[in-house]
């Protein structure tokens, strides 16, 4: 994302990042004052990648739309969660990526509205191939497997989501009973099932992470951001200093974990917490 703002602002254009409320939601009022005519896109994630947030894309499409101005989301996190129609979210662009819903690695969509598709520009020159947005021969293989997962995750994505809000319920509620002081970050009742970000106060996350590397699969941020020493600029973003930044691990659950990995995760993580806690 930063990557892409710095390029952009290469270009001659002005970026805006807007801030977002401690619970990691975009403020509408804020959007408002921050469009007008001379807005060309507003671009926002639908569902975050490290704390889960879902956004209200449909009404910042509407507030974009009134400006003038394209909307775009990133529905990566979301797809095979919760419903992404882009009729009923209003956008203009959609991007998202196989892997996340169990399709390939290495594959991906973007969605353009059939009026916004004649305005976009090639990166990469050479064909005229899909519709000249770029060139080369498409991987068949990853085409049907993504069109695969998403026909399956179109079937499947609300049972998967009440069963997975159920387990994350079920793992908020095991881990603050082993540790009371843990915090959740980012708004629970705005989220994708089977995301959860957490905090234990005094413990720095990496040190969890490493404790728990043979036991239990966490991060202490999203896979992109990975090996970096910084605090998580996710958590930066809620408002929350760089000491209690520096303790947040994130717990990611999926179509195939059970509730007896639930329980144990809970109790694992919970233990070497307090155990971690205990020690420092």
């Amino acid at each position: 994302m930063l990557e892409a703002v710095r390029s952009l602002a290469c270009r001659g254009f002005t970026v805006d990042v807007l801030p977002v409320a401690n619970d990691g939601l975009l403020e509408l009022d804020v959007l408002r004052e921050a469009v007008s005519h001379r807005t060309l896109l507003v671009s926002v994630m639908l569902a975050n990648n490290e704390i889960g947030v879902v956004q209200p894309i449909r009404q910042i499409a509407e507030i974009s739309h009134a400006a003038g101005a394209y909307m775009h989301t990133d529905a990566t996190q979301a797809v095979g969660r919760v419903s992404v129609d882009v009729e009923d979210l209003g956008v203009d662009l959609l991007s998202l990526s196989g892997h996340k819903f169990y399709g390939p690695n290495g594959v991906g969509v973007l969605y353009a509205r059939e009026d916004v598709r004649s305005r976009l520009r090639p990166l990469f020159h050479g064909g005229s191939q899909e519709g000249g947005l770029r060139p080369g021969t498409l991987p068949t293989p990853l085409v049907v497997g993504i069109g695969e997962a998403s026909e399956i995750a179109r079937a499947e994505w609300a049972g998967d989501a009440r069963r997975l809000r159920a387990l994350t319920t079920k793992l908020e509620a095991a881990m603050r009973n082993v540790h009371p002081k843990m915090l959740v970050f980012g708004s629970m009742r705005h989220r994708v099932p089977g995301s959860l970000s957490v905090g234990f106060p005094g413990l720095v996350g990496d040190q969890l992470v490493s404790v728990l590397a043979k036991q239990v699969a966490i991060s202490t941020g999203a896979a992109c951001s990975t090996g970096s020493a910084n605090p998580s600029h996710v958590l930066r973003a809620l408002g929350c200093p760089d000491e209690v930044a520096t303790t947040g691990v994130r717990v990611s659950l999926g179509r195939f974990t059970t509730e007896d990995e639930v329980d144990l995760a809970a109790r694992t993580i919970g233990c070497a917490a307090r155990r971690l806690a205990g020690s420092s």
